[in-house]
């Protein structure tokens, strides 16, 4: 995969495949953690079809796994709650996300969440069909939330030090309060303040200000608080 193929595919498995999901012999181009945050915001994307406590609840564990604040235990108790509850066991991106392999539970949480999508939206044309259109369209949202979490990994940003310290810690503790409190809407900000301190890396400042929505994991708001 080449640098621009990265930035404008539309095929998650691809861009999955790249990083080392579907590669036992293959080097992992992510963490775990990242695998995992991106498996919760695929099932996020779904909130609205996850009416149901005990999956949500689920989400909130993996994600609390992810970042070592959650034990195995914990993860197995969330798995029997939300299995017991499913909406459809077989298409559930929360079970898969909740997996032991966390790039498979990335890779299968993926395809869970687009297959549910195309699976139980009113476009389809019959009982047992399935909308390519709502599939397709929520693969390349996919795509752009995996981008979100992982940035563009043929061009890794770094953090300038005089940056974290500007203002008495601003930045960072700014962007401690989006991490823990998902309050992506304050990025823009973010970027007013990088800028203040001297930053000047388009790619930073530019994902800051792009439209769309933005998760736990998100590679800016990682790259400042020194998460991997």
């Amino acid at each position: 995969m080449t640098e621009d193929e990265w930035l404008f595919c539309t095929n998650v498995h691809i861009m999955l495949h790249y990083l080392g999901a579907t590669r036992p012999d293959c080097p992992w181009r992510c963490s775990s953690r990242k695998w995992r945050l991106f498996a919760c915001a695929c099932c996020r994307r779904l909130w609205h079809m996850l009416p149901d406590e005990e999956n949500r609840h689920a989400v909130e564990v993996v994600e609390k796994f992810a970042d070592k604040q959650a034990c195995k235990q914990d993860l197995k108790a969330a798995h029997a709650a939300a299995y017991a509850t499913a909406l459809d066991p077989d298409y559930n991106p929360v079970l898969k996300a909740m997996g032991v392999n966390a790039p498979t539970a990335a890779l299968w949480s993926a395809h869970d969440a687009i297959a549910l999508v195309g699976k139980y939206t009113p476009e389809r044309v019959t009982r047992n069909a399935y909308s390519r259109s709502a599939e397709d369209s929520e693969n390349r949202v996919q795509c752009d939330l995996l981008r979100c979490i992982i940035g563009n990994p043929f061009r890794p940003a770094t953090v300038d030090s005089s940056w974290l310290e500007f203002q008495a810690n601003t930045i960072p503790n700014l962007a401690r309060s989006i991490y823990h409190d998902r309050a992506f809407a304050y990025l823009p900000i973010l970027a007013d303040a990088l800028e203040d301190a001297g930053c000047n890396d388009s790619n930073i400042l530019d994902h800051c200000r792009q439209p769309g929505e933005h998760f736990r994991g998100c590679w800016v708001v990682d790259l400042l608080l020194g998460k991997m």
